[in-house]
């Protein structure tokens, strides 16, 4: 598995938000040539091989049990997801693990959910770009259970267009709808927060995924 880096933190986004986490960011994305914001670009490239043993280790020695594969962009490592996920539950030493681990996958939605993920019980953070999306991949993650989709707002012309383009058209239930505030400073986070709280998430009964980890960190590398 292609890694840029393993790190403990708080879960800042999404319905987890608060979680303490611990936090697998892989490296390469599927949208690298055309992205125009990304907070992550050391993501992009370079990395360290892990095999899969040592993650197991890594996750094993440490008491967090929620898990979240970040990124770059983790679907394009989905096999090696599936596989780490597989030693989790029988650990590649044949002995039953007693932790109840839980995962969650960062995904900008570009690629299909995995039936092996959705059936066990895998939550996905779908994040999908102006720049590129795929309404009909992403209507196969409104068809699955653990779902949450995060929009990138910065303005008023970005709500209506994830409004109209994609909530309203695939019916896209208010639960699962997190507004989120474009921004790596807490300043500009914390205003675009109660912006998008009075405008929207009142309204139209959507949620607010404020980014603690930037609130509490700022643009902090490995938080």
């Amino acid at each position: 598995m292609l890694v840029s880096e393993v790190f403990p933190g708080i879960q800042g986004e999404c319905s987890t938000m608060g979680k303490a986490s611990l936090f697998i960011r892989l490296t390469g994305c599927n949208m690298k040539p055309i992205c125009s914001w990304c907070d992550t670009k050391y993501a992009l490239q370079g990395g360290v091989e892990y095999s899969i043993e040592e993650l197991v280790d890594i996750i094993e020695k440490q008491p967090l049990t929620n898990i979240v594969c970040t990124g770059g962009e983790p679907a394009c490592q989905y096999d090696d997801i599936i596989e780490l996920i597989e030693n989790l539950n029988m650990d590649y030493r044949g002995k039953e693990l007693n932790k109840p681990y839980t995962f969650e996958i960062e995904t900008n939605g570009l690629i299909e959910p995995d039936d092996f993920l959705c059936e066990e019980g895998v939550m996905f953070n779908v994040s999908p770009k102006r720049q590129n999306f795929n309404l009909k991949v992403l209507n196969k993650f409104n068809m699955t259970s653990n779902v949450n989709f995060k929009f990138v707002i910065e303005n008023e012309d970005d709500f209506r267009f994830w409004q109209e383009q994609v909530i309203k058209k695939l019916g896209i239930l208010p639960y699962r709808v997190w507004l989120m505030p474009e921004g790596t400073n807490s300043e500009k986070v914390k205003k675009g927060s109660i912006e998008i709280v009075d405008k929207y998430c009142l309204k139209y009964g959507y949620n607010l995924s404020p980014r603690l980890q930037v609130l509490l960190w700022g643009n902090e590398k490995g938080k």
